[in-house]
């Protein structure tokens, strides 16, 4: 009983590790979503133009932000 508590709680000390970085990627999505706003605004083109798998990319990384 005692071993399974020390796997248990080794389990937990790593799952824990593993939430902190990902929680430390959040403000890289942020970071990542103003270059782009930015790009797109520097690059602004007809509708026509527009490479709509970036622009599904961008909009995805967004609303990844937004639950910040």
């Amino acid at each position: 009983m005692l071993e399974e508590s020390r796997i248990s709680q080794r389990m937990l000390e790593k799952a824990h590790e593993e939430l902190g970085r990902s929680l430390g990627l959040y403000p890289h999505y942020n970071e990542v979503i103003a270059k782009l706003a930015e790009e797109w605004k520097e690059n602004e083109v007809d509708d026509a133009e527009v490479d709509t798998l970036s622009m599904q990319e961008f909009l995805r990384l967004e609303r990844l932000c937004a639950t910040d």
